[in-house]
Formats: C-alpha cells, structure tokens, sequence
C-alpha cells in the first residue's frame, strides 16, 4: 500500500484531520517537515492548550538519566532526550510547544538540582516528590530571575523550611502525604496557600499558625486545606481566640481564591457560611476558620465581598 499523502489533501480535509488528533499526534505530526509544521500552526489546533508534561527518568535497564516529553496525555511521551544540557534542549522544545498549541502550562517532576531553569510557561507545577527541605531552598534560590513554579506538590518533606524562605513566593504547596506530614512544617508554613491531604497532631499547629497570621508574621497567607487528619477539636482551637459567628453583613458566604488553583479542589471546599470569623486588630483584615471531624480550612478574606 503507498503511503499516505496527507500534504497533498485538500485544505479542508486536512483541517479536520488535524482536529481529530490528539496533542501527541498533531506533535508526531508537525516532526515531519517545516512546511506540515507551519501548516498546523495555521490551523489554529483546537485544543489550544493542553497541559505539557516534563520528567526526569530513570530506565531499569540502564544507569543513565534522561528527560521524557509528553503532551495532554502524561502516558504517551512524545520525546525522550538525554544530554547534560538539558536547558538548552528545553529551550528549543519549549519554543516550539508555544508556537504550535499555544499553550502556557507545564508540570515538570525529578530531582531538583536536574531540573532546567529555562522554564518561562505561566501555568509552572513542579514535582518533587520527598524533598529535603535545604534542597528545595537552594533550587528555589537558584532561580533567582528566573521563572518560578507557580505551585509545588510534594508527598512529603524531610526537615524544616527557613523563616524567610523562598516558598512564600509560590502560590500554592500542596503535600499529598502517603503517611502523617509533621505538624511543625504547618505550624511554621511562611507561604500563600497550602493544601494537605493529612496532618498528624494539628491542634497546637492550628493555633501556632493562626497566632502567627494575627502578630503580622504571615502577611502572605491566603488559604489553609487540610482534608484529612488526626481528629481536630474545634473547641479546643477556637478557645484560644475571640471569634465572631458568621454574618452574611460582614462577608460573603463562599471565598474565592486570589489565584486560581491547578488542582481540583471540590467546590464546597471554599464555602464557610457554618465557619466562624476572627478579625486582626493592626489592620482588620478578615479570617474565617471551619473545622470539622478530619477537615479544617483557613481562609484570609483580602476582599471580603469578590
């Protein structure tokens, strides 16, 4: 059977070929020639921008690293590359997922002092998987004007982070914890938002990290999720502070993030008409805590009627 001539098609039928691929094929497909390439590119793909996926591997049969690409589907890799300079290859691939799906989202996982610093996406996930703590400051350091994630999800962490560390630039840190994450990471948190699926002892690190944000140590926090704990007593938190009951007249019922999260997080989540209110005496500015059973949410309302 001869090949397929697919340049040779009409325009039209070319068109909704195209619009049937998925992101790796139309990828596959734009390898083949310049001329395919910036045909695609003209056709204004419509999956415009599918989430691109960039991991550091380790192949069982070999004792050598090498970086995998893939495109919406974090399964189907589209490239797999291996050299020292992984920057200046990212440079090249980044380039090119821009031009052809337009696309401004990345999730990129492996070691830290592996990963390129050339990442300009907007949409900038990392995953780093069981960090120690000095590791993830230095990385965070090296990136220094550069492009920083925008969130960072992490199983677990090994140590403590710095008073002043860089996280509290990172929009949202979220520890999917495969056992009980240490109450002292919490308790200390310095960041905007984070989100954790389990927390051992988090009573005193509640109260910790609330008397922190109401002294002005944490001015840039936004949001605390946590979705499953040890038991949390919320008689035994709230007796430490003087808190109002809820009141549609002094802010909305449900809070809506700053920056909109890449994970999902269900709705109902941010929804705290049965929370109860606390108010900073420097500033007041609003907060609102919910807690229940194994779940507890903080949100500081920075406009308390969005």
């Amino acid at each position: 059977m001869p090949p397929f001539k697919f340049y040779k098609l009409p325009y039209l039928a070319q068109y909704l070929v195209v619009q049937l691929m998925t992101p790796a094929e139309v990828f596959y497909l734009t390898s083949l020639s310049v001329p395919i390439k910036n045909m695609t590119k003209r056709m204004r793909w419509c999956e415009q921008s599918p989430r691109v996926y960039l991991s550091h591997c380790f192949p069982v049969d070999s004792d050598e690293f090498y970086w995998k690409v893939s495109v919406g589907n974090k399964k189907m890799p589209v490239l797999a590359y291996q050299s020292s300079d992984v920057d200046k290859f990212w440079e090249k691939v980044q380039k090119s997922l821009e031009e052809l799906f337009q696309t401004n989202k990345i999730e990129v996982s492996g070691n830290l002092t592996e990963i390129p610093k050339s990442i300009t996406f907007a949409d900038y996930r990392l995953n780093c998987s069981c960090p120690e703590a000095e590791d993830l400051e230095k990385f965070l350091e090296s990136l220094d004007g550069k492009k920083s994630p925008n969130s960072i999800v992490m199983r677990r962490i090994y140590g403590s982070l710095r008073e002043n560390s860089r996280i509290s630039k990172i929009d949202y840190v979220f520890l999917r914890d495969d056992g009980y994450c240490r109450s002292d990471f919490f308790g200390n948190f310095c960041g905007k938002n984070l989100f954790m699926v389990r927390l051992r002892g988090g009573n005193p690190a509640f109260v910790r990290l609330i008397k922190k944000w109401l002294d002005g140590e944490r001015n840039n926090l936004e949001s605390v999720i946590i979705s499953h704990g040890s038991r949390f007593e919320s008689e035994e938190v709230l007796k430490e502070f003087n808190w109002l009951p809820y009141s549609e007249e002094r802010r909305a019922k449900v809070f809506i993030p700053s920056v909109e999260s890449n994970f999902e997080i269900p709705p109902e989540t941010y929804d705290h008409s049965d929370g109860v209110d606390i108010i900073r005496e420097s500033d007041g500015l609003l907060a609102s805590i919910k807690i229940s059973g194994t779940e507890f949410t903080f949100f500081v309302w920075k406009n308390r009627f969005p």
